[in-house]
């Protein structure tokens, strides 16, 4: 019997939920946040209860039993930086997401909303491979400024995902033993070099990349 798994990712105008039998998707909806809708809600984390019953509507209306769930998976948000991985949620992590976040974002209340459905149900919550994955070589932490060392933040959930899925079926290699350059496309991006599994160098969005909401790194000189 696979896995059942809930899937939430809250971002800064959508919710995405999904459920999954194993590998295999039961369903998956995006739920879309207007200005109008979250007018209401002074700060991000007056957004958690609103998010939850939107995803419990949805659940109901897909009929999905939740007491058939295994587990729940949010979208892990920004943290100080750790290694890839899932971490279980517990109190200390939710603390650390409501108020203590390196900086705001929508995606700090993914690991929150796991732990409110899965707790009255007994099961884990997680997270996993949240943006602030950081693995980088020492050389790849040098900058210009001795003051101001590199750090990792960008598309780590994905762009871990389809490297280990490249190596896995199409190289036919395990990702531990595969050397591999991945290029996260969406609104912004990320270029990762993965090697023996980690990701050892990477720059994103916020660095210099040019992606179809970033305008990328622009001269200083006139």
């Amino acid at each position: 019997m696979p896995e059942r798994l809930l899937i939430l990712n809250p971002g800064s105008t959508s919710t995405k939920a999904a459920v999954y039998d194993g590998t295999r998707p039961l369903f998956s909806r995006s739920i879309p946040h207007s200005n109008q809708d979250l007018a209401p809600f002074p700060t991000l984390n007056d957004q958690l209860d609103y998010r939850v019953a939107l995803v419990r509507g949805l659940l109901a209306q897909e009929r999905v039993d939740l007491s058939t769930l295994t587990a729940v998976v949010g979208r892990g948000g920004i943290l100080p930086n750790i290694v890839a991985g899932g971490y279980q949620v517990n109190d200390a992590l939710v603390d650390c997401l409501l108020h203590y976040p390196v900086f705001e974002h929508a995606s700090n209340l993914g690991g929150v909303m796991a732990l409110a459905f899965a707790r009255p149900l007994v099961i884990p919550a997680y997270i996993y491979d949240p943006v602030v994955v950081d693995e980088l070589e020492p050389i790849a932490r040098i900058t210009g400024l001795p003051e101001i060392p590199k750090e990792s933040r960008g598309h780590a959930l994905n762009s871990r995902a389809m490297a280990r899925r490249y190596a896995e079926e199409t190289l036919k290699r395990p990702f531990s033993d595969c050397t591999l350059i991945v290029q996260h496309i969406g609104g912004g991006g990320s270029t990762w070099l993965f090697h023996n599994g980690r990701a050892i160098d990477m720059y994103s969005d916020d660095d210099a990349g040019f992606f179809p909401t970033r305008c990328g790194r622009l001269q200083a000189m006139p």
